[in-house]
């Protein structure tokens, strides 16, 4: 057997896929969960223990193993679970509670796990004032490790814990991130994901619901032979417009919208 420790809340996400897809485990026991994350898994009916070393899981050493690996993307490893397990549903986790808000919300998460992943500050404050303009409420929950976050008059800043920001994404409009763990969880718990990729590619680390709603410019940036899973380490982030992270945004709050009116009339 293998063991393939993380301690990336995507990577987590991805697992956690992929035992939806399975319902089985291996021999050696329940899968371990990062103990930061474990909450997350309390309500599903997946076996798991809480782990300080971070999430793990085995697979045999077979050629089509469901082996979540980083940097494999999340399709190509749920079609090796599906491969031997039967038909694959997309799987979703359930918040143990929501936030509770009266006004509409959108939350930003401007962090990923490196710097390069990230856009400019004054980029994330231009998107946030067109948020607040639209009427919405604006939440910007950054990482509680790095320096604070400067945000516009308006916006609220939040420090949260992975249940915490679980339970405001469960129930925002829509999420704002780079490449992050944030987009897998936001993507798992259902709800619409504006993924801004260009030191990365949507076709590896994209979202697993789809990429509609990511603006990705990782193909355009890329020089030579081209390989979905290499970083762009060098500014490939300025890149992107603020014009052309609003236009997906715009888009996602307009389905949103649809969606909202479909289950009202049911």
């Amino acid at each position: 057997m293998v063991f393939h420790p993380t301690k990336r809340l995507g990577d987590t996400v991805h697992v956690l896929a992929v035992a939806s897809a399975m319902q089985v485990h291996s021999d050696n026991g329940p899968l371990e969960v990062y103990a930061p994350y474990a909450q997350l898994f309390r309500d599903l009916s997946i076996p798991f223990s809480e782990s300080v070393d971070g999430t793990g899981w085995r697979t045999k050493s077979r050629p089509h193993q469901a082996s979540p690996r980083h940097g494999e993307h999340i399709r190509r490893t749920m079609y090796k679970a599906a491969r031997e397990q039967g038909e694959l549903g997309v799987f979703q986790l359930r918040a143990a509670r929501n936030f509770r808000s009266d006004v509409p919300y959108a939350v930003i998460c401007p962090h990923a796990a490196v710097e390069y992943k990230e856009w400019r500050n004054a980029q994330w404050a231009e998107l946030a004032e067109h948020l607040l303009r639209l009427g919405l409420r604006v939440i910007v929950c950054g990482n509680p490790t790095r320096d604070r976050f400067e945000v516009p008059q308006g916006v609220e800043l939040f420090d949260v814990d992975v249940m915490e920001l679980a339970a405001l994404v469960s129930a925002a409009r829509v999420l704002i991130s780079p490449d992050s763990g944030q987009i897998h969880l936001a993507d798992a718990l259902d709800t619409p994901v504006v993924g801004l990729y260009a030191a990365t590619s949507t076709t590896t680390y994209g979202p697993y619901r789809g990429s509609t709603y990511c603006v990705d410019k990782h193909r355009e940036l890329y020089v030579g032979t081209y390989n979905s899973a290499r970083h762009l380490t060098r500014n490939a982030l300025r890149s992107i417009s603020t014009d052309e992270v609003i236009a997906k945004l715009e888009l996602a709050l307009r389905d949103s919208l649809v969606e909202l009116a479909k289950s009202d009339d049911r």
